[in-house]
């Protein structure tokens, strides 16, 4: 039943599998160029370090809170500098002496470094906003276990 499902599926989608591709390849492009942003340290963009030194310069949040929000960033440099370089030779000017494969093969990414890098940048979010009294922001609350519980059942064989 699954596999006359899924034979279902691929042919309905066999002539719009380009369609499918580039959205995959848009969120990624997008994932990229934003996460790089809020880890960039330019001025001509809102990103994490300059809000940080920007809140310690005026006040606006604690001494403890600045520490830790910028030890988050230096735990997050090493993938934010994957993802800089990805966004800057895959996405936003494609080194045209290199292939996206070569590219990220010299920088091996990884998911859970991604993942990291996000969980990083929601956290440091999340301090921002309680340092200002404002409740922190979540984009996924399900509880770890149940993520895990559901892609169990999800490889379990029928």
């Amino acid at each position: 039943m699954w596999q006359t499902n899924l034979d279902k599926f691929e042919d309905a989608l066999a002539d719009r599998w380009n369609l499918f591709e580039f959205i995959r390849s848009a969120n990624e492009h997008e994932y990229l160029a934003r996460i790089v942003n809020l880890f960039a340290r330019r001025s001509d963009t809102d990103n994490f370090p300059m809000l940080v030194e920007q809140a310690e310069t005026t006040g606006a949040i604690d001494a403890a809170t600045c520490a830790r929000i910028k030890a988050q960033i230096v735990a997050a440099d090493s993938a934010f500098q994957v993802a800089r370089t990805i966004r800057h030779k895959v996405v936003s000017h494609q080194d045209s002496n290199h292939t996206k494969p070569e590219i990220y093969a010299q920088v091996k990414p990884n998911l859970p470094m991604l993942i990291e890098l996000s969980d990083q940048s929601l956290a440091i979010a999340g301090a921002l906003c309680s340092a200002r009294g404002l409740p922190p922001q979540a984009v996924f609350t399900a509880p770890r276990e149940q993520l895990e519980k559901m892609l169990a059942e999800l490889q379990r064989n029928p």
